[in-house]
């Protein structure tokens, strides 16, 4: 399975080392939505961080985020490697970006 791989990898890679919010491993098992982070600039040999949500509305607000918020000039400390939901992966099917003509100002 996978999931399970990508938490072993991750379990492996870390060890006894930490970082600010690493969910222990029943955690990690036992939760909705699971998404691997690399650190941006880093190859894809880095290991993964993880965290845990309660449903993709985080995951879709990172997305939406990066489309209207990052320039070349600022860049996301981290990106999205991998998403699970009930661990099974899931992927981004579409990103749909709608434009309105804003009304010019009454006079």
């Amino acid at each position: 399975m996978v999931f399970l791989n990508e938490v072993e990898k991750h379990e492996r890679a870390w060890g006894s080392e930490s970082y600010t919010g690493r969910p222990r491993l029943d955690q990690i098992l036992s939760a909705k939505v699971v998404a691997f982070w690399y650190p941006s600039g880093a190859d894809e040999d880095m290991h993964t961080t993880i965290t845990l949500h309660k449903n993709m509305d985080e995951i879709s607000s990172y997305v939406t985020h990066l489309v209207w918020h990052t320039t070349k000039h600022r860049l996301p400390l981290v990106r999205l490697a991998r998403v699970f939901q009930n661990q099974h992966e899931v992927k981004i099917k579409s990103v749909k970006i709608m434009y309105e003509l804003e009304k010019p100002p009454q006079k």
